[in-house]
């Protein structure tokens, strides 16, 4: 009722204004910093969660549920033959001793940092010079024989699983063979080359 005595009529309009809910899933990769909401920083996994208030006035309610990805960190080691080569996880190629570092991306689109240690493993390369009398026979390093002089290569796979070439240089030595004639007063005595005196005739070898 109005000051008169007469009805006074208010309209009131309501209008409820929803709080905010608002929950955000990042994620970093280890090692990397996330900005919070209210400006704070984190670098840990964790459900982090900040009231505001909103234009309206009313609780605007924000979670965080971050996560932190691993950045992958492994190591390999591998050997390769003197001459060889080796893929590298990142597509390069090592042919020498050496440590290589290489950075992928992993499905979490984090660093996968792969350490891959090379080692050359020599090739062998033996040269023997042996000799022998003529007739005699030689055993080769693959277990034939032969009686002649040359040259021969072999190769064969190492301990390590690389080349172990044997070259082997034979030589054949000629048998000596040599007739003299001497003579000798009767009673008197010879000295063979062995050493031997002989007073008889005859043939001595």
């Amino acid at each position: 009722t109005s000051a008169l005595g007469c009805d006074s009529i208010i309209t009131t309009n309501v209008t409820v204004t929803d709080a905010y809910s608002i929950t955000l899933t990042p994620s970093i990769c280890g090692g990397d910093t996330y900005t919070l909401p209210d400006g704070s920083t984190t670098t840990s996994s964790g459900i982090f969660s900040f009231t505001f208030v909103s234009a309206a006035g009313c609780d605007s309610i924000v979670t965080v549920d971050l996560t932190v990805n691993a950045v992958s960190s492994t190591t390999e080691d591998v050997s390769i033959c003197d001459g060889g080569s080796y893929t590298l996880p990142d597509g390069t190629i090592a042919t020498t001793d050496g440590t290589y570092i290489s950075t992928l991306t992993s499905a979490f689109g984090c660093d996968s940092i792969i350490t891959t240690n090379v080692a050359v493993t020599d090739a062998y390369s033996i040269t023997l010079t042996p000799s022998i009398c003529d007739g005699d026979t030689y055993t080769l390093p693959d277990g034939t024989t032969t009686t002649s002089s040359g040259i021969f290569s072999f190769t064969f796979v190492s301990a390590a699983g690389c080349d172990s070439i044997v070259t082997v240089d034979l030589t054949v030595n000629a048998v000596s063979s040599t007739t003299e004639d001497v003579s000798i007063c009767d009673g008197g005595s010879y000295l063979l080359p062995d050493g031997t005196a002989v007073s008889a005739a005859g043939v001595y070898v």
